[in-house]
């Protein structure tokens, strides 16, 4: 079988359409009918996707995301959802999804949607000890990044920040959620540090900082490095 897909969905007619067709495409596929059950399931099985409904009884599709993000930060989720204004696309890309489809949707484009994300969302495991990008290398261990195999001067915090926009590559993430995840304090720095050490991040990788190519500004949401 081929990469495995959780459809977390409380209408049975969507439910099974999905399914069908997705392992007509080769996918295997669990399903489940409320947040609850799934964020137990993905406790207990190695998915590679989930295709997630937002208006889902017990528990929510944006609590079971706030669930899912404590414990599984990299697990791609493609929200597909009636909720089609711009304030739930922002929460669902804050809390941490990787694409928002809007019912009613074309299955071809949502299979299209799935294969992209699947593409670009490899999971970084504990024994990944690097990261390379051009003719960078950043060090994990040794919290240490290498421009043509010489150590390239920077702060621990320019460091933490870069190398959490690594882990969540091509995803959006908040000034929020960079502040939660390096200094796991709030009120000790404010968002517009986030901005400033950007601006050196970008200064130190990117061939034209006014330009990024990889250290990219989204829109209302924070950043995302992209590659």
């Amino acid at each position: 079988m081929g990469n495995k897909i959780l459809i977390i969905e409380d209408e049975s007619n969507i439910r099974e359409l999905l399914k069908d067709n997705l392992e007509y495409e080769g996918y295997e596929v669990m399903e489940a009918e409320d947040g609850e059950v799934a964020l137990k399931m993905v406790k207990e099985n190695n998915f590679d996707l989930i295709i997630l409904d937002l208006m889902l009884p017990k528990v929510n599709g944006f609590e079971f995301l706030k669930g899912l993000r404590k414990f599984d930060k990299l697990l791609p989720v493609i929200i597909l959802s009636a909720k089609s204004e711009e304030i739930d696309k922002i929460k669902g890309f804050d809390l941490g999804a990787d694409d928002y489809i809007t019912k009613p949707f074309q299955i071809r484009e949502l299979l299209s949607r799935i294969k992209a994300v699947l593409r670009r969302s490899s999971k970084i495991s504990s024994d990944i000890k690097t990261f390379s990008f051009d003719n960078f290398t950043l060090d994990f261990e040794k919290g240490v990044l290498f421009k043509d195999g010489q150590q390239v001067e920077m702060s621990y915090y320019e460091f933490e920040i870069l190398k959490y926009l690594i882990l969540n590559k091509n995803k959006p993430v908040t000034r929020e959620e960079i502040i939660e995840s390096i200094w796991k304090a709030d009120g000790s720095i404010s968002p517009r540090n986030i901005d400033t050490h950007i601006v050196s991040l970008r200064k130190l990788i990117e061939k034209d900082p006014e330009e990024p190519k990889y250290i990219k500004t989204v829109f209302r949401i924070g950043y995302k490095f992209e590659i």
